[in-house]
């Protein structure tokens, strides 16, 4: 609630330069709708004055909603890779005859190195693994008839390290990096225990208004889903989603929001998304029993 005295602002949708100043501010409220002004009433400064600007808007229908300024989450964001941080990832392959089992944040999944396809734990997407030579090994990774990606591992001359380097074939889907593995026990070759840590390529992050009070939250080419803020479960699509999942959102302030994501079998993920007080940064942490993500994301234009 804002207390002591107000300044108020009356800019219609359009005007990008006073929204970009309200944006920034972090002591004020905004008041929107779509084909008349955004009134911004904003704390502090001097106790008896008050301002009023108008502008005109030459047409409604070509008013563009700047539902950025209302909040600081919604835009268009891509990742900053260098400043965010996956955290530790342990993956273990077991060979029993010919047949392989790789598990990995719990989900485990079978396959032979015979060039055919075999089933993964992404919902609806099979893999092809190749044996390049003795220390390098190749996975094709589709879904709904497309490629998706192709993952090469490359295993060190002393058998204590492994790289895995991940080319998506659509670059504005998310799954493009690189990995660096370190042998915990195990061997020899792919076999054993392996942690390591995850660099991820840049992808685009979209949140925006959904109806009144609500938010569609997409990342292209991975899913996507809209929900009100009611802490209520709603569905998540897309090819990196399992069947039955789905997401909740609750507000957390006047710049963040809480996600809470579940997948049939799975722990809850929880993801707190907060923005910077310059609306330029976006931060997204999810958490999900001992796993802790950290995604960092700039504005886009």
């Amino acid at each position: 609630m804002l207390t002591g005295a107000l300044n108020t602002y009356v800019v219609p949708p359009r005007s990008r330069e006073l929204a970009n100043y309200v944006r920034s501010r972090g002591d004020c409220v905004f008041d929107v709708n779509f084909c008349s002004p955004i009134t911004v009433a904003c704390a502090g400064e001097v106790a008896m004055l008050k301002r009023f600007v108008s502008i005109l808007v030459l047409s409604c229908a070509a008013a563009v909603p700047l539902g950025a300024a209302d909040s600081g989450y919604f835009g268009t964001w891509k990742l900053n890779a260098a400043r965010s941080d996956f955290g530790p990832v342990t993956v273990a392959f077991a060979r029993a005859g010919d047949e392989w089992t790789q598990t990995q944040d719990g989900k485990s999944y079978t396959f032979k190195m015979d060039g055919k396809a075999y089933p993964t734990t992404l919902p609806g997407a099979t893999e092809v693994w190749k044996q390049a030579d003795p220390s390098t090994w190749e996975v094709t990774t589709t879904a709904n008839g497309k490629i998706l990606a192709v993952d090469s591992y490359k295993l060190s001359a002393d058998g204590k390290t492994l790289t895995d380097t991940t080319k998506v074939t659509d670059p504005t889907q998310p799954g493009g990096g690189s990995a660096v593995f370190h042998r915990t026990g195990g061997g020899p070759g792919l076999a054993g225990g392996w942690t390591g840590t995850f660099k991820q390529d840049p992808f685009t992050l979209v949140i925006e208004r959904y109806e009144t009070d609500g938010v569609i939250y997409r990342v292209s080419g991975a899913f996507d889903v809209k929900g009100r803020f009611d802490g209520k479960p709603y569905p998540m699509t897309g090819p990196f989603t399992a069947p039955g999942s789905t997401a909740a959102f609750t507000k957390t302030g006047p710049h963040s929001f809480e996600s809470k994501q579940l997948e049939p079998g799975q722990p809850p993920m929880i993801v707190t998304v907060s923005v910077s007080a310059d609306g330029q940064s976006l931060t997204s942490v999810g958490r999900a029993g001992a796993m802790k993500h950290l995604w960092v994301f700039g504005r886009e234009p």
